[in-house]
């Protein structure tokens, strides 16, 4: 088996859910994150296997949110 060592680079509040999910699994941080990757790199190429999404796609991801009220109403021209 080859194996790799790859430098990640990690925020802290990455390295705060790593640590949850490391106590919650009861697994070792490396194989939380191994397993993190594999589960993420899937998702990510689902994602974007299509290229980028038309704009149908991404004003779908905002059906259901309110619009917020403006504070000034719009001003019309004559």
């Amino acid at each position: 088996m080859k194996t790799n060592v790859l430098p990640i680079r990690a925020d802290d509040e990455l390295l705060d859910l790593i640590t949850k999910a490391s106590r919650i699994t009861h697994l070792n941080k490396s194989e939380v994150t191994r397993q993190s990757i594999r589960l993420g790199a899937a998702e990510l190429v689902r994602r974007y296997a299509t290229g980028k999404p038309s704009l149908v796609e991404y004003l779908a991801d905002f059906k259901g949110l309110q619009i917020p009220k403006r504070r000034y109403p719009i001003k019309r021209r004559p």
